[in-house]
């Protein structure tokens, strides 16, 4: 699973619906969410046990190399973060990092449009996608 911020999506589809433990991994850029997370479910002791998340920047080769392809990839609210051409070194990375299937969520919209954002946490452009053009800029990156 990549990113997870509080790891609401990885313990909701994942871990409460029966997938083991060893099988699951979390990855997430600040530590504060992950710890957030902790806090949040309750369960930071069987989390740490089994070393389900890991803090890391998915931009960072050394970072990457540390990370075994997953059968399946589950990225959610996470590639409308981006611009569109950033999206495009996202998916060509995730597409590396999996081997069967990618799954997820983002935000999107009917008409594809890119945003530019002014917050506390993100400044930038952010690129929302319509099912169409996603299809599109994901065959573009990945060849596929």
């Amino acid at each position: 699973m990549l990113p997870d911020c509080l790891g609401q999506d990885l313990r909701r589809r994942l871990i409460y619906d029966g997938v083991l433990l060893d099988r699951i991994r979390g990855y997430e850029l600040d530590p504060f969410f992950i710890e957030q997370g902790y806090e949040l479910f309750r369960d930071g002791d069987l989390m740490k046990a089994n070393k389900i998340f890991t803090v890391g920047d998915i931009f960072d080769d050394q970072f990457l190399k540390t990370i075994e392809p997953a059968d399946y990839l589950y990225a959610s609210s996470f590639l409308h973060l981006f611009d569109a051409e950033t999206q495009k070194d996202v998916c060509r990375l995730l597409s590396r990092l999996v081997k069967r299937a990618i799954a997820g969520r983002q935000v999107g919209a009917l008409v594809p449009i890119e945003k530019s954002i002014s917050s506390r946490i993100l400044r930038g452009k952010m690129m929302r996608h319509s099912p169409e053009s996603f299809a599109q800029m994901w065959n573009e990156a990945t060849g596929g």
